[in-house]
């Protein structure tokens, strides 16, 4: 049995959105735990069943492969094949393989006038130094800056090398940008040409799952591709700097607005709700994601906790010891990381038998072992238990889109049973290392997290209990 809702247990709203017809091109808009991935496949199972759909002939994209791995116990339930289930990234690249070499060396030119062109502005501009001084180097597949005048020149007046290359690609590389992002927009026409003329390419039905990180030049290759397009996003949530957001998807799909949104949040452990609303920086946004918060008990209500570690080392040992804890429990653990993380090693060497998720592996959510994943790949999944060790200035949780604040709800909207964080406080303390810090002292003044250091470390933390009844929230933060 997977995670899946009954379909007698979907709302109104959601039942909606599962059998809106196909007559137009559809948008699903819902915030975190609205349940637009249970829509999602049911709507795939509605079409299969009450349309025309070939056999094989539709795909529901999704944000990583990850999330499709995580969907495939509730993929075969609904009888849905994971052939027909990948990312937009996938399918595009082997679309455009054909294609790829001239598509490359095109839009290399079309980077280097791009680049040379912002190199001859920069110059004459500044004018404070002989261009023939740097260059532009090809190295690869990458356009490098290159310093070419030794570092003791006597030229007081000339920024040093690090200035100078800010200073270009700041002014004047990001006039251009969108330019450059768009390098590839020239070749839409020719895939879409192509896709018109290939019939295997023409699918009766496209979902997308996180819709808001596609650009519009993805929308313009997908209406050429499907019949019909189901679009299921939240803009709140874009992850992806050149992404559609809501808006660009609803122009690209002729819409005002969508076509459903779903407003209340389900399943929401509602000793949880109050430390994620915590994080949510409107007041009005926060007041609402509370009211529209329809509570999910799992029996057990134990406070998220927030650790306040010696060092390093005894934040990774105690991250060890909890995540071990809440495996022997029977819950399932996911460790939330950002980039560049310094903790898969160490909870190896403490001896933690982790699955760490990639683009690049596949990994089975049904075996027990804790996964560790960045947040922005965490989207769509849900953990018993989630474990977000890196709320301090030390770790870098940071989005390509995002701050910390979106990070840090995205995290804590993904656990159903229990949430914990962990910092350093050392020579420093908390409150100067963390740059939120006031909301989890807040927080735990409530009486909605515990907050515990490790020199008065108990020696059962991390077992359950019944947190004390939660206070008005009205007037948190």
């Amino acid at each position: 049995m997977s995670w899946l809702v009954p379909r007698s247990k979907l709302t109104v709203d959601q039942l909606r959105a599962v059998e809106m017809d196909i007559e137009r091109h559809r948008s699903v808009v819902g915030s975190p735990r609205s349940g637009k991935t249970n829509v999602m496949l049911y709507r795939a199972r509605h079409l299969i069943d009450n349309y025309p759909v070939r056999i094989g002939k539709y795909r529901i994209f999704v944000a990583s492969n990850a999330q499709k791995e995580y969907l495939r116990p509730a993929l075969k339930e609904m009888d849905i094949p994971i052939s027909c289930v990948t990312t937009f990234k996938n399918w595009y690249d082997n679309l455009i393989e054909p294609y790829l070499e001239e598509m490359k060396s095109r839009a290399r030119e079309r980077f280097i006038e791009i680049f040379s062109t912002a190199f001859d502005k920069w110059g004459e501009e500044l004018g404070l130094i002989d261009m023939k001084d740097f260059q532009y180097w090809d190295w690869g597949d990458e356009l490098r800056l290159i310093d070419t005048e030794d570092s003791n020149s006597t030229n007081k007046n000339r920024p040093n090398s690090n200035e100078l290359c800010k200073i270009f690609y700041n002014r004047y590389m990001e006039e251009s940008i969108e330019e450059i992002i768009g390098l590839g927009f020239e070749d839409i026409a020719l895939i879409t040409a192509k896709l018109k003329a290939a019939s295997k390419y023409r699918y009766d039905f496209v979902l997308v799952d996180d819709g808001q990180d596609l650009h519009k030049s993805d929308y313009e290759i997908l209406k050429t591709a499907s019949m019909h397009l189901t679009v299921f996003m939240d803009g709140k949530q874009q992850s992806s700097i050149i992404g559609a957001g809501e808006k660009g998807v609803f122009l690209q799909l002729e819409q005002r607005q969508p076509s459903i949104r779903l407003l209340d949040i389900h399943g929401f452990p509602t000793h949880i709700a109050p430390v994620a609303a915590g994080f949510i920086e409107i007041e009005e946004e926060r007041r609402y994601f509370l009211n529209d918060t329809i509570g999910g008990e799992t029996g057990e209500r134990q406070k998220p906790l927030l650790y306040l570690a010696r060092d390093l080392d005894d934040k990774i040992n105690h991250l060890a010891e909890v995540a071990q804890t809440r495996i022997d429990m029977g819950d399932s653990v996911g460790i939330l990381i950002g980039y560049n993380s310094p903790y898969i090693d160490g909870l190896k060497k403490a001896g933690l038998d982790i699955d760490v998720c990639n683009e690049n592996k596949a990994v089975d959510f049904r075996n027990g072992r804790p996964k560790a994943i960045e947040y922005e790949k965490a989207k769509s999944l849900t953990f018993d238990s989630v474990l977000m060790p890196g709320v301090d200035v030390d770790d870098q949780i940071l989005m390509p889109y995002w701050g910390e604040m979106e990070a840090l709800f995205l995290g804590i909207s993904r656990a159903e049973k229990w949430v914990y964080f962990s910092a350093v406080e050392n020579a420093r303390p908390f409150s100067d290392r963390f740059p939120f810090s006031d909301r989890f002292i807040e927080l735990e003044r409530q009486g909605h997290l515990t907050i515990q250091r490790s020199w008065l470390k108990n020696t059962e933390p991390i077992q359950p209990d019944k947190p004390d009844e939660p206070e008005d929230l009205s007037d948190l933060f």
